[in-house]
């Protein structure tokens, strides 16, 4: 898992003693349902969900140089052959560009050097901060489809970033 970094955060390996950090976020009614997971009843069940991340090595942990804690996370996981976006970010930090920071690296890390062909990602339909996330990445919308067994909505929305599009939208004019 490579290291990156961006001007105010540095994507990493999760760590154990990133512990507390994650719990702070992980147990908040406001993060954990908005993106398809129920928020943490306590400490013991984070460092298991913290241990799966170290061991599948497929999620960075968003680090704020600033204040040298963990506060958010992303994974990108490869499903049935298809490469899944999911993020996180503790609430206290919403509202500063701060995902749209850490995907533009990591974006360009996926298709960069990885050379992914494409990336999907999905969000409930009341996640507005999210939609507009992913919109300003560049995803595309494909569909709605119905969640079943989640207790926050009965359906999600699509959405997909094609290879293409990514340079396109990314580095028009540019030279890399």
């Amino acid at each position: 898992m490579k290291k990156l970094k961006t001007p105010r955060l540095i994507l990493r390996e999760p760590k154990i003693s990133d512990i507390k950090d994650f719990y702070e976020y992980a147990k908040d009614p406001e993060v954990g349902p908005r993106a398809g997971w129920a928020a943490h009843e306590n400490i013991e069940q984070s460092y298991f969900i913290l241990e799966s991340f170290i061991a599948h090595q497929d999620v960075w942990t968003v680090y704020h140089k600033k204040d040298h804690k963990m506060i958010g996370s992303i994974g990108l996981h490869l499903r049935e052959g298809i490469y899944e976006l999911g993020y996180v970010l503790n609430q206290n930090y919403w509202h500063q560009g701060l995902m749209s920071e850490a995907l533009n690296v990591l974006l360009a890390y996926f298709f960069q050097e990885l050379a992914i062909e494409e990336i999907y990602v999905s969000h409930y339909p009341d996640n507005l901060r999210s939609q507009r996330v992913i919109e300003k990445q560049g995803f595309k919308y494909l569909n709605t489809t119905e969640v079943k067994d989640s207790p926050y909505s009965k359906t999600k929305l699509n959405y997909c970033l094609k290879s293409d599009d990514y340079w396109r939208i990314h580095h028009a004019g540019k030279k890399i």
